[in-house]
């Protein structure tokens, strides 16, 4: 696992596990589920490890990175609450700015914690967390600071007919001879 060659850690921690079920085996299998992508797997071996090292920083921003992977950004977010008063250093504090930050944009009503916690990460030293994560930030802040302009349908005009003219009835002078009065 530490040297990044997933696939013979994954074969050697399954072996491990059948022989003896030892929570640190679950934990290593765990994070090399995350590494190769495998969230729903990994979510279920990271929470075993974490019965056994509940107040592991590496098992706890594990999870946070499994819940990512397996779509669930809220328990993301949340994991990674719970995984922040265990980071001791500018670099695992990095980690969850940086995970709660996507986690939070892909839950909704969270824009603005994830702004924030993008802004945390840039606020710490450069050299405390990978360069293209401040590239990442740094696109998504702008990204979370421009308003959105939804579009408004335009109204169309709608053609009316003209209005038929009614025929109203006009009034014809009666022939009738009207009485005028004659002096006697």
């Amino acid at each position: 696992y530490l040297a990044g060659d997933y696939t013979t850690a994954l074969e050697k921690l399954e072996s491990a596990i059948k022989l003896e079920n030892d929570p640190q085996a679950r934990l290593y299998y765990g994070l090399t589920l995350v590494e190769l992508g495998r969230g729903s797997e990994a979510v279920y071996e990271l929470k075993n490890a974490l019965d056994y090292y509940p107040d592991l920083f590496e098992a706890q921003i594990g999870l946070v990175r499994a819940f990512m992977l397996d779509e669930k950004f809220g328990s993301a977010a949340l994991q990674a609450d719970t995984a922040f008063p265990l980071a001791k250093t500018d670099e695992q504090r990095a980690q969850v700015y940086y995970w709660r930050a996507k986690a939070q944009e892909l839950t909704p009503n969270r824009a603005s914690a994830a702004k924030r916690d993008w802004e945390s990460l840039l606020s710490l030293p450069a050299d405390t967390y990978p360069a293209a994560w401040r590239t990442e930030a740094q696109k998504h802040l702008i990204a979370l600071s421009t308003p959105s302009v939804t579009p408004t349908p335009s109204r169309t005009p709608t053609v009316t007919k003209p209005a038929t003219p009614t025929r109203t009835p006009t009034r014809t002078p009666s022939r009738t001879p009207t009485p005028t009065a004659t002096p006697h």
